[in-house]
């Protein structure tokens, strides 16, 4: 959750370091007007405005409030999960391909009707797709940024 090339570190070894872990969540506003009263917002509701995700590396399921529940075969819910973060991951690796913050110049507005409702990639993949890095790795990259969680 929040996975972007910023909260990625190197440590002394010069190995690559998650950082940033839930202070989305922690930070996150303690009431917001799309929670349901009669729901717990803490167990619930999540959305964009809410726990502050970066528009630029926000998975399309993520634009949404969160409707899953625990419920471990959840498959086409909206909500946030740990799969998010393969989306994130694909738009972190665009940027450290090209050098281009995914969806660049376009507002948050603007990248959810690209991502959510037109369900589209990044513009900066198609730059990275053929374009001198090794196949695998633009494969594995569009293999990310796919608009289904699971």
């Amino acid at each position: 959750m929040n996975l972007k090339p910023s909260n990625l570190l190197l440590d002394a070894n010069g190995h690559a370091v998650v950082s940033d872990y839930g202070l989305a969540t922690i930070l996150k506003k303690p009431s917001c007007w799309k929670a349901r009263p009669e729901c717990d917002s803490t167990k619930i509701h999540s959305c964009m405005e809410c726990i502050m995700l970066s528009p630029h590396y926000t998975a399309p399921e993520a634009w949404e409030p969160v409707k899953k529940s625990l419920n471990l075969f959840w498959d086409d819910g909206i909500g946030i999960s740990p799969e998010s973060d393969a989306w994130s991951f694909g738009c972190t690796l665009v940027e450290m391909c090209t050098g281009a913050i995914p969806w660049a110049g376009l507002s948050a507005e603007e990248i959810y009707r690209a991502v959510v409702k037109a369900k589209k990639q990044p513009p900066q993949y198609a730059s990275v797709v053929g374009g001198g890095i090794p196949r695998e790795l633009w494969k594995m990259i569009g293999e990310c940024l796919q608009f289904k969680p699971s």
